[in-house]
This record gives C-alpha cells, structure tokens and sequence, in this order.
C-alpha cells in the first residue's frame, strides 16, 4: 500500500475562519509602540510646519501690504518673504518623511535577545528594520 492509496479522513474540508478581532487587537498590542512613535514625529512635523507657514503668511502679507513696491523697505519684506519660504520651497521637507519612517520604524518585533527600548515585552517597537537580520 503506499500513500497515496491511503484515503484520508475528511472531517472538515473547509478551514476555520480566522478570529479578525483578535487577530486586529493583537496587531495593535504588538505594534503600538511603533505607530506611537509614528504618530509623535509626524505630530511634531506638522506643529513645525503650521508654524512656518505662519511665518510665511505674514511675511507675504507684510510684502504684499507694503507701497511703493520699488522702495527699499518693500524690497526688504519681499526678501524676508523668500527666505521665511526658502526652506518650505520645493517639498524638499516632506520628501524624506516616508523613507525615514521606513528606515527607522520597522513593524516586526526585534529579537528577544537583542536589549531594546521594551525588552519586557519582547523587544516591540522603535527598531530599525536594518538592525535585525532574519527572515521574515
């Protein structure tokens, strides 16, 4: 007899379905602490951003508002207003966000054995997904 000639027993053809609020809760409970972090820095980016482009708006208004435009007071305020911009100019700020947020926040656990932020629980959070070799 050989294996194939084996009947097998069919009890279930079909496969349970999976628990999705479990699944969901424990993707979050392992996770959190990265998407915190996520959270935090892009918090603080846009804290920064609304507060250069405030800065921005009334340097433009300020250049706008100012008569004659050929004065050298207005060519002064039309200066600050390209600096105050300069940095904002081109997306170059924003450009690097999703690559960093790769590069330093990697949604695995590291191993247990390497010391961490969270070695309590199993090392979860701010790792960089180059620190820790291994497959997937």
């Amino acid at each position: 007899m050989t294996t194939l000639a084996v009947p097998t027993p069919l009890k279930d053809a079909n496969p349970r379905p999976l628990p999705w609020r479990r699944m969901a809760w424990i993707t979050w409970r392992h996770h959190r602490i990265a998407l915190g972090g996520v959270a935090m820095f892009l918090g603080v980016l846009a804290v920064w951003l609304w507060s250069a482009g405030v800065q921005l708006h009334h340097a433009y208004a300020a250049a706008i508002a100012c008569h004659p435009a050929g004065s050298t007071a207005c060519s002064e305020l039309i200066l600050n207003f390209r600096v105050t911009g300069g940095i904002l100019k081109g997306g170059f700020v924003l450009q690097p966000v999703p690559a960093l947020i790769g590069a330093f926040v990697s949604l695995r656990p590291a191993p247990s054995a390497t010391p961490g932020p969270r070695a309590s629980d199993g090392g979860a959070g701010l790792w960089p997904s180059w620190c820790c070799s291994g497959s997937r």
